[in-house]
């Protein structure tokens, strides 16, 4: 199912990691392309730490609709691909940014591996519920001076952002009241 002609048009940028090759890249990116969206292929190589194959899927975001129509349409081709991937290479890698307001506006960072299914299951089910309150606008209420936030599975399943400093403080976005609150510090 493609993007209806309504819809706003959304720009995705695929970077390659590990050991996913161009050709790897490419294939994905035609599928998107398929489904409706607007794709840059990453110039070269993202170097990673990390020795299993991946690609780094940027969704440039405008409005909550536009991370809404990712959501329904291009979230689970990107997970089902990588998992294809991962029949080919191993274990493979998906790090998701959803960036909003442009090159220096805020994001919202993930990252899931194949080796993990029920990582993977938890870490959609919180993209979706997030998409549904609305994603940029949870990113246009970080706190004072932030503009990253994170979906670590280690922290709680939650999207958190921490602020600056040695003792910053963390917080989690409560999608009931839609609002960033103070996370309480494990004793």
């Amino acid at each position: 199912m493609a993007l209806t002609p309504y819809s706003i048009p959304m720009k995705l940028e695929l970077i390659r990691f590990g050991t996913t090759t161009s050709d790897d890249l490419s294939s994905v990116a035609a599928g998107l392309r398929n489904l409706g969206f607007e794709v840059e292929e990453g110039e070269g190589f993202e170097k990673s730490a990390d020795i299993a194959a991946g690609i780094m899927t940027v969704v440039w975001l405008v409005t909550d609709e536009t991370a809404r129509e990712f959501v329904r349409q291009g979230l689970r081709y990107v997970l089902d691909s990588m998992l294809g991937l991962s029949g080919r290479r191993g274990t493979t890698k998906v790090d998701i940014w959803f960036r909003a307001g442009g090159e220096n506006g805020t994001e919202l960072r993930t990252s899931v591996r194949s080796d993990e299914p029920e990582a993977m299951k938890t870490i959609e089910g919180i993209i979706r519920k997030l998409a549904e309150v609305g994603i940029v606008t949870a990113l246009d209420k970080l706190p004072e001076g932030e503009r990253m936030a994170y979906l670590s599975l280690l922290l709680g399943p939650e999207i958190h952002c921490r602020t600056m400093g040695s003792n910053g403080q963390f917080y989690f976005y409560d999608v009931a009241t839609q609002r960033w609150k103070p996370k309480k510090r494990a004793k």
